[in-house]
């Protein structure tokens, strides 16, 4: 039993947003905008507030267009999973809500965030010395571990994808890898 009472001290509170039928965010909880907080800005839109990835308006426009179309069952599912920095996932799910009292459809959609990966440090530096990885090699390899594309490094980097590919090569045969997957595997053991 302790250890039941432990795992839930250690979770985190969901994030909650809430938006009216107009498409306006009108609540955000402080998880949510936690959670916000740690999405690469790039892949988001804003409206009228802080930004939000687009998997959610999405998932907001799903469950709208279900309720205007008086198709809504409220057992019926609306989720969509987001990636968040280094490599952490994250759920949101959808729920209709009406006013106590108001009869008709919903007047908000409330959309619950929670984070659903495991966040695992990582000691770079002790990984750096162990692997006897240059210094270049030691950012490739905090990239890899944050799930970013060859291309990508390429050009946060300034150097060419082969060039992103050859450092790769040597990370992999100084740490006996096999893959990207297998250098995250062998630095979270």
């Amino acid at each position: 039993m302790d250890d039941i009472e432990e795992i839930i001290k250690k979770r985190s509170a969901p994030g909650i947003l809430l938006f009216d039928m107009s498409d306006r965010l009108v609540f955000a909880s402080k998880e949510a905008l936690d959670v916000l907080a740690k999405i690469d800005k790039t892949k988001m839109k804003e409206k009228k507030g802080p930004f939000i990835p687009s998997e959610i308006y999405n998932l907001y426009n799903s469950l709208k267009g279900s309720i205007n179309t008086s198709a809504v069952d409220i057992d019926e599912t609306h989720c969509a999973i987001f990636h968040g920095d280094r490599g952490l996932s994250y759920s949101a799910r959808a729920f209709p809500l009406k006013l106590r009292g108001k009869k008709g459809k919903p007047s908000y959609i409330m959309i619950v965030v929670e984070k659903i990966g495991q966040k695992r440090s990582m000691d770079f530096k002790k990984a750096g010395t162990r692997y006897q990885f240059t210094k270049r090699e030691l950012e490739l390899v905090k990239f890899v571990c944050e799930g970013i594309t060859n291309k990508e490094i390429s050009q946060k980097l300034f150097i060419s994808e082969y060039t992103v590919k050859d450092h790769i090569k040597n990370i992999m045969r100084k740490m006996n890898a096999a893959s990207r997957n297998e250098i995250v595997a062998v630095l979270i053991r």
